[in-house]
């Protein structure tokens, strides 16, 4: 038993070292033709004919932009206008949103600060402590837009909060 074994595990390192000798020796068959691996074939690339004047308006070629990307079978060139930049308009104004203090339990204030904003718990707290010695807080500074959305997120939960521009007088 032990020396087919051998023999097999023999054949086995034979047929990994050179497949056409041992395999005729362990099997009736005629050996297996062993083909070397193609080469990869490789796409042509084609690269488009490029834009006449029957297919686009002559324009200046510091106003073209051409980017080359790759397609399924072929390399696409993409020729882009150059857009005038628009005005640069002034910066958008700051507000700033105003915490009052209220007869709420510090906890609950403090909760509803946290949902709000993206603060801690903690930092609510202390936020909520300052209100009641100050009377109101500034919370943060954004854009109109933002500081109406904070406001109202705000008041629909109970609390009292304001917004107002930003002066930096």
């Amino acid at each position: 038993m032990k020396s087919i074994a051998t023999i097999l595990f023999c054949c086995y390192v034979l047929l990994c070292l050179d497949r056409t000798v041992s395999y005729s020796t362990l099997s009736s068959l005629p050996p297996p033709r062993l083909l070397p691996t193609p080469p990869p074939q490789w796409s042509s690339v084609t690269i488009p004919r490029s834009p006449t004047a029957d297919d686009v308006a002559v324009e200046p070629l510091q106003n073209m932009k051409s980017v080359f990307r790759r397609a399924k079978n072929r390399l696409q060139t993409l020729v882009r206008k150059k857009t005038e930049k628009k005005e640069q308009k002034e910066p958008e104004e700051m507000w700033q949103v105003l915490f009052h203090d209220t007869e709420y339990l510090p906890g609950h204030v403090a909760r509803v600060l946290a949902k709000v904003f993206p603060i801690s718990r903690k930092a609510a707290f202390e936020i909520c402590l300052r209100a009641r010695e100050e009377g109101m807080v500034p919370l943060t500074v954004c854009s109109k837009k933002q500081a109406e959305k904070y406001c109202g997120a705000i008041l629909r939960r109970g609390l009292v909060a304001t917004i107002e521009p930003l002066d930096f007088t």
